[in-house]
């Protein structure tokens, strides 16, 4: 059973949100230096958004670009 969401993740996830909203698409490496976190802890929460269906992602190469779905 997965353990639930702690704040902190939360308000990393609607940080991540509003950062998607005013930049558009961006990397994963992009959000972890816009927002002072390290890569991994980006890559979590942006899983849990694609999980969520809040964010969705495209590959180019070997690089993700995430985006906010219309």
């Amino acid at each position: 059973m997965p353990r639930p969401k702690s704040k902190e993740i939360l308000e990393r996830g609607e940080r991540i949100i509003q950062l998607l909203r005013e930049r558009g698409e961006m990397t994963c490496q992009g959000v972890a230096w816009s927002l002072d976190l390290s890569v991994m802890q980006a890559y979590y929460v942006l899983r849990l958004l694609c999980i969520e269906g809040r964010v969705k992602r495209r590959k180019v190469g070997r690089t993700y670009y995430y985006y906010l779905p219309d």
